[in-house]
């Protein structure tokens, strides 16, 4: 049994997730994933797949700004003047994002990290499962997690060593790692 702190914690990542907040690095793979299933779903609409590639330049240029601005010294304009020349971004929007990794360093690479992640262990689960992966209960597992990533890892595993079984293991998992049964 979780305590109420770990319920807390429970439901205010949920209600957090729920919200759009992107602090947490798992989250960001429910944002990116609505947008690969139109492009899994092979919907070849233009706009579709315009908006596709240009949220994928959008991710990799924020990666490009975030390294230069905290590691290589970038002025706020010349990471504002990147991303103008290299997204379809406004400019207020530019603005915005810049003055986002300004305050929040990392925060571009964690995003990424947590979609990478996730997707790993989508492909993972769904190649082990085969018949047996419901893309329904993955989301369920991760959204029930309290996170971290590694945490989400191990429970998304366990999950799927119960062969796709919903587990009480999972929560056992989280007391153990966060010392909160």
């Amino acid at each position: 049994m979780i305590s109420i702190v770990g319920i807390n914690y429970v439901d205010y990542d949920k209600a957090i997730i729920t919200k759009g907040n992107k602090a947490f690095s798992y989250e960001p793979y429910y944002h990116i994933h609505a947008k690969f299933l139109a492009t899994n779903l092979r919907d070849n609409k233009p706009q579709v797949q315009y908006g596709h590639y240009s949220l994928e330049i959008f991710r990799a240029s924020r990666l490009v700004v975030d390294t230069g601005l905290h590691a290589l010294g970038w002025t706020r304009q010349e990471a504002v003047d990147y991303l103008i020349n290299h997204t379809a971004m406004t400019t207020v929007k530019v603005e915005n994002e810049v003055d986002r990794y300004i305050t929040m360093p990392g925060q571009a690479l964690a995003y990424k990290v947590g979609q990478l992640k996730l997707m790993d262990l989508r492909y993972k689960a769904a190649s082990v499962l085969g018949d047996e992966f419901d893309i329904k209960k993955f989301h369920d597992v991760v959204l029930d997690s309290v996170g971290p990533l590694d945490l989400v890892e191990d429970e998304v595993n366990a999950w799927v060593n119960a062969g796709g079984k919903k587990l009480d293991v999972v929560r056992v998992i989280q007391c153990i790692k966060l010392w909160s049964c």
